[in-house]
């Protein structure tokens, strides 16, 4: 583990209930947002119409696949640059434009950021940023940077 970042399972639990239990979202106020991901049909993203978080629930592979970054091992250069690839960057850059009405003025805290791309161009537009990232390496290199970032969202519950 990364120096100094706290790290817990979060697999033992939802998204969802996690949320809920943290006051981020209310069961009463979630809608679909989408039906579909960028790279998953059918996997639906749902959004609190209060707080206006938006989450996938239901889909997660464990933690052992996104803390190892095996599978980002073709796409890791240097891990304090914006854009690991350019398919990183270019997707970082679509949602950035597609969603920086909500953005603006506001938190974001991204849950899985990776090497940081997207949270990099919000910092500009954001009035504050953090993110949840479960590969050690990515969050302490985020860290070393300024951008806050945990490897679990239940280390803000505690």
């Amino acid at each position: 583990m990364a120096k100094g970042i706290p790290t817990t399972s979060v697999h033992k639990t939802t998204i969802r209930a996690t949320l809920e239990r943290i006051g981020a979202i209310r069961p009463k106020n979630t809608e679909i947002f989408s039906s579909n991901t960028r790279d998953r049909k059918g996997l639906a993203v749902f959004r609190d119409a209060i707080s206006k978080v938006i989450f996938i629930d239901g889909h997660y592979v464990g933690d052992e696949e996104y803390q190892s970054g095996i599978y980002r091992q073709d796409l890791k250069p240097a891990l304090n640059k914006v854009g690991q690839s350019y398919e990183d960057l270019a997707d970082s850059e679509r949602r950035f434009e597609k969603y920086k009405q909500f953005i603006a003025a506001g938190a974001i805290c991204d849950f899985g950021c990776g090497a940081g791309t997207f949270l990099r161009l919000s910092s500009n537009v954001a009035s504050s940023i953090c993110g949840i990232e479960l590969q050690e390496d990515y969050a302490a290199a985020l860290n070393r940077d300024g951008i806050n970032v945990l490897l679990s969202i239940e280390h803000l519950t505690s």
